[in-house]
């Protein structure tokens, strides 16, 4: 690309990416676009409310940010912290369970599919 064509025309062949530097950020992309779309997804909702807020926590904690075997651990590394910031936010019993009775209240989480039995 363009920024590499510029890299070999300064003379600075040492600043080049490497084939693992195209890889990892191929992971990344990877992880964080279900940020992107559920970024979008929120963006797009006319009246956004704080039921959603539990089921798209449950979908990037339990599915987006699983560490996988082929993971690097760079990668893995930034999985963890991602799952942690993320509970860290929503971890309090008052927060929790006000998400928990507005995903109740939603019809459309009727079936709160994202819950473990005790919380449901």
């Amino acid at each position: 690309g363009p920024v590499c064509a510029t890299l070999v025309e300064l003379k600075r062949l040492d600043l080049l990416p490497k084939e693992e530097d195209f890889t990892l950020l191929e992971q990344l992309v990877n992880v964080l676009k279900p940020f992107r779309d559920v970024t979008i997804q929120v963006q797009g909702e006319q009246y956004v409310t704080i039921s959603i807020i539990r089921p798209l926590l449950h979908h990037l904690t339990e599915n987006v940010l699983q560490l996988q075997e082929t993971d690097s651990s760079v990668i893995k590394n930034m999985k963890r912290d991602m799952v942690s910031n993320l509970g860290s936010r929503y971890q309090s019993l008052s927060i929790s369970n006000l998400l928990d009775c507005a995903c109740f209240l939603d019809p459309r989480f009727k079936s709160l599919p994202f819950m473990s039995e005790d919380n449901r």
